[in-house]
């Protein structure tokens, strides 16, 4: 029986030596949990504009003018700031453009548009081909 308590003793300090190694890290564990759970939300999210629709005008080639009218746009993270108010930009087919600005000022966020990466606020992007943006086939963009 002396031996019988001398092994629970034992096996109670090693119980409580392994918890006690183990709660500093519990805090690691819990954010980690919380992480693991926004990666899933990011994960599961159904995007606005859908790569794989195969709806919308197949164009053979791209040709014609790239337009911008009464633009307005906010990225989805940051919706109380607006990117563009009412921008408007026409760039003739066959041009070559160069867009300047100081950091912030939206260059990127042109060339974002136009791949269909975000959609406007409101206004209209691109009659290309007789066709706007948003109704071409977003692949072939």
């Amino acid at each position: 029986m002396k031996r019988f308590g001398k092994y629970c003793t034992v096996l109670w300090i090693w119980g409580c030596r392994s918890l006690g190694q183990a709660a500093p890290h519990l805090a690691t564990i819990s954010k980690a949990k919380v992480s693991g759970y926004t990666i899933l939300e990011v994960i599961n999210r159904k995007p606005i504009i859908a790569s794989n629709n195969n709806d919308g005008i197949r164009l053979e080639k791209i040709q014609g003018n790239i337009e911008f009218r009464d633009v307005n746009f906010a990225y989805p993270s940051r919706p109380d700031i607006d990117v563009f108010r009412n921008f408007s930009l026409s760039i003739e087919a066959g041009k070559v453009v160069a867009i300047v600005g100081s950091s912030g000022s939206g260059k990127s966020t042109i060339i974002s548009l136009i791949e269909r990466f975000y959609d406007p606020t409101s206004g209209l992007i691109n009659k290309m081909n007789s066709c706007f943006l948003k109704e071409c086939f977003i692949i072939y963009i």
